[in-house]
């Protein structure tokens, strides 16, 4: 809003907030659609990765905001989870000559491309670093849980894991970045350290030589019970101590009342 010829607004509402309210939300976008200026309707589309409860609302709201952006002559922008049949279904009976967008960070095959491409849409294609090529050219690849690469879900297990799948899917080959080595990735030259629930079920089975921990670890995950940065103890007996996590999520709830509050006042 500030720097309208630096920054170009998108409204839309995403397919992982359509949920039992999602008519709601939608009329709130209509409503931000109608009156001011945006470039782009999106993110919107399918996404069947988290959760498939709201399917049949997600190809309802994609439905609608794509009639929404033809009607304004606005590009779509799409996002697809594993729901490219989906996300092609509900783009073939909304064909037409002002139907056009991109497909965000497409994943697609190639079949897959040329079908997004009959429908007017360009592919949006996000670069994933080769792990083998800076290995061998002797980079040393860390992870990093506080950027915009992560999302900032500032999760460690997450990402050691997401950098594993990745790299295996990327190179078609099962056998990269196994668990300890993504592991070592994620904490080398740490000296913070954290305790993890090994009787979680999660933590099963331990391997024949009682060697599957970090595996099971990184790949199917459990509680983290304490948690130590820079000498300070920053969770304790699954107790986090840095925050008071009860009076975070009134404040939260809070703002978030607040905010819609305000929705209503300006509509």
């Amino acid at each position: 809003v500030n720097y309208p010829k630096d920054v170009f607004l998108m409204m839309g509402l995403h397919p992982t907030s359509v949920k039992e309210n999602y008519k709601e939300e939608l009329a709130l976008v209509k409503d931000w659609i109608d009156k001011r200026k945006f470039f782009a309707v999106g993110e919107i589309g399918i996404d069947l990765y988290w959760d498939k409860t709201f399917l049949e609302q997600q190809k309802e709201s994609f439905k609608k905001q794509i009639q929404w952006a033809k009607e304004k002559k606005l590009p779509i922008i799409i996002h697809c989870r594993e729901a490219f049949d989906e996300i092609f279904e509900v783009l073939e009976s909304e064909k037409s000559k002002d139907l056009f967008g991109i497909f965000h960070c497409f994943t697609g095959t190639l079949v897959q491309a040329k079908k997004a491409i009959s429908y007017n849409m360009k592919l949006g294609i996000g670069g994933t670093m080769s792990y083998p090529a800076m290995k061998d050219a002797g980079v040393d690849v860390r992870l990093g849980t506080d950027g915009a690469g992560s999302n900032n879900s500032l999760d460690l297990r997450q990402e050691a894991k997401l950098a594993s799948m990745v790299q295996r899917h990327d190179h078609w080959d099962p056998t990269l970045l196994p668990a300890a080595e993504v592991f070592s990735m994620a904490t080398k030259g740490s000296r913070d350290w954290a305790v993890w629930n090994l009787d979680d079920i999660r933590m099963r089975p331990i391997g024949r030589q009682n060697d599957r921990h970090i595996a099971n670890l990184v790949f199917n995950g459990t509680d983290c019970l304490d948690l130590w940065v820079e000498g300070k103890a920053l969770r304790r007996d699954g107790i986090t101590l840095s925050v008071d996590e009860a009076n975070a999520i009134s404040e939260l709830d809070s703002a978030v009342e607040t905010y819609y509050q305000g929705l209503g006042n300006n509509q």
